[in-house]
This record gives C-alpha cells, sequence and structure tokens, in this order.
C-alpha cells in the first residue's frame, strides 16, 4: 500500500505525511468510489488501468463478494469498453503492466480487431514488463484462428437444412408477367442445377458437394480467417461472413448472363439467412470459446 519505509515521514502542520505509490490522480478517482460524493471518472485508459489496480490492490482481489471487487468488476465492463476501440494495444500493455488478468482477456479479445505488429502498437510496447506477456497474446491469437477455421469446416457436415446441400429436384415458386397484362402471376417450376459444376469444399473432409462457386467461396473464407487483411476475427466477424457469402452470391447471380442460375437464386430467397447465419454464429462461438491464457 505505501512505499516502505515509513519510519520518518514528513509532516505538515503537525499532520503526518505519508507516501504513497499511487498518484494523486488515483487516489481521487478511488476516494471517489468509496465515499459517498460526486464520482471523479477516469478520462483516459492509462488513468482507468492505475484505478483497476488501486481497487486490485486495495481489494486485494481475494473478495469475489467485496465492495472494491465489485467496483473493479463493474468499472471493467463498463469503462474499459470505452477505450479498446482505439486504443486496445495500450490497454493490453497497461493490463499486463498492472498484473490485471481480466482487463488483459478482454483487451486481448478486443484486439483480435487489428494486426498487432510493432509499428502498429509502437511505444505501447514499451509498457510490457516482460516478453512473456506478448507470446500470451500471440497465443492466443493463434488459437482463435484455428477454432474459427476448424469452425468453418467441421460446421459443414451439420447444415444440411439448407437446400444448397439438397437434391436440386425441388419445385420453387417464380414470378413472371401475366399472360392478361397488368402485373405478374406465381407458378412453380422444377429447380434446375446450379450453373457451376458441384464439387466438395477442399480440406474438409465431410464436405457435402456443393456449387461450385459456393464451394470456392467457403475455401477462401477459410484461407482469410485471422490474416492480416483478411477477415478480422473481432466481434464484428459474424457479420462480416454474412456479408461476404451474400456479396459472393450476389456475384455469382450477376455474372450468368444467359445462364440465369435459376436454382441459386430460390437458393437465395429460402436458405440464406439459414446457412449464412449458422455459419457465421458458429465462427463466432468458436472464437468465444477460446480461452486466454497468461503466465505472468
Amino acid at each position: 500500500m505505501f512505499n516502505s519505509p515509513q519510519l520518518g515521514s514528513t509532516t505538515d502542520a503537525a499532520l503526518p505525511v505519508i507516501d504513497m505509490q499511487e498518484s494523486a490522480e488515483t487516489l481521487a478517482h478511488l476516494v471517489t468510489v468509496i465515499y459517498p460524493t460526486i464520482f471523479f471518472p477516469p478520462t483516459t485508459v492509462d488513468s482507468l488501468m492505475a484505478l483497476l489496480a488501486a481497487l486490485q490492490k486495495y481489494g486485494m482481489g481475494l473478495e469475489v463478494d467485496g465492495t472494491l471487487a465489485k467496483y473493479r468488476a463493474q468499472f471493467r465492463l463498463s469503462y474499459l469498453p470505452r477505450f479498446l476501440v482505439e486504443q486496445a494495444c495500450r490497454a493490453y500493455m497497461l493490463a499486463v503492466h498492472y498484473r490485471l488478468k481480466e482487463e488483459a482477456q478482454l483487451a486481448a479479445r478486443a484486439l483480435l480487431a487489428s494486426p498487432v505488429t510493432f509499428e502498429s502498437c509502437g511505444d505501447d510496447m514499451r509498457l510490457l514488463p516482460t516478453g512473456a506477456a506478448l507470446h500470451d497474446l500471440v497465443q492466443y491469437r493463434v488459437g482463435c484462428r484455428d477454432a474459427a477455421k476448424a469452425a468453418l469446416l467441421d460446421g459443414l457436415a451439420s447444415h444440411d437444412d439448407s437446400a444448397w446441400f439438397r437434391s436440386p429436384e425441388r419445385r420453387i415458386p417464380i414470378q413472371e408477367p401475366s399472360p392478361f397484362g397488368g402485373g405478374s402471376m406465381s407458378r412453380t417450376v422444377m429447380a434446375q442445377e446450379c450453373t457451376t459444376q458441384r464439387r466438395p469444399v477442399r480440406g474438409c473432409a465431410q464436405s457435402p458437394a456443393l456449387p461450385g462457386w459456393l464451394a470456392t467461396h467457403l475455401e477462401y473464407i477459410h484461407t482469410k480467417l485471422g490474416v492480416a487483411g483478411g477477415l478480422a476475427l473481432s466481434a464484428d466477424v459474424e457479420a462480416a461472413v454474412f456479408e461476404s457469402c451474400s456479396s459472393a452470391l450476389q456475384a455469382h447471380l450477376d455474372g450468368g448472363g444467359a445462364e440465369y442460375c435459376v436454382s441459386c437464386a430460390a437458393a437465395h430467397a429460402e436458405d440464406r439467412d439459414v446457412l449464412w447465419t449458422t455459419l457465421a454464429k458458429t465462427i463466432g462461438k468458436a472464437i468465444a470459446e477460446v480461452a486466454f491464457e497468461c503466465f505472468w
């Protein structure tokens, strides 16, 4: 709590003055947390991490139901995300510096949205006490990437509720101009096979035979997951996968020309939400289940 030793501390107007390790700003945050007064909130990631470290230190981090431990959890969830959008790297380095494991995990998760290089982190790298923390971060990122790739391939065998995985011999509704003029009429026709030849996804032993364009795009996603310039494994990965697949389907339909793909056009209407959303959520769930392990 205090800098040792305390014997011989100075006095001011007969009052003892004791040196403390925390700055005046951190103590101001801490005091307004504990006492019933106007809270003096931290405005930078540095001041927030210093406050979280003080809450862990004086709360000893042992009593889960203790008041200071509750405040630390509250600030970690309500204040820290505000800084993770643009300062995730610095937040991680500060969390390691103060030995705040829960905060380091949140920052590591946020860092999945961007590459971690000496150029991107800059002077924030100086905050790392040892190289072990950087190794832990790299291992976590590798684990998330591998989990996402495995989830994409393993999930293909279980998505047989999509029409793209079933026989194309089915009836589908279509709209066409009414022969009586004014408006349109609907009827059902037999679905045609995709204009691209069916084949399995390379690298997936249990992949069914999919339309060629779809197999190609899933292979593309597999190579781009977690790769710089590809699909970042951030909280937006589900939306990114959904949007990528939808764009690939539209490109396939637009490029059909005279050979417009009736089969995939119908599947687009019937199964887009089923297939795209299921694949995206499977990947997102796999990433969320990766544990952040630190040994510092």
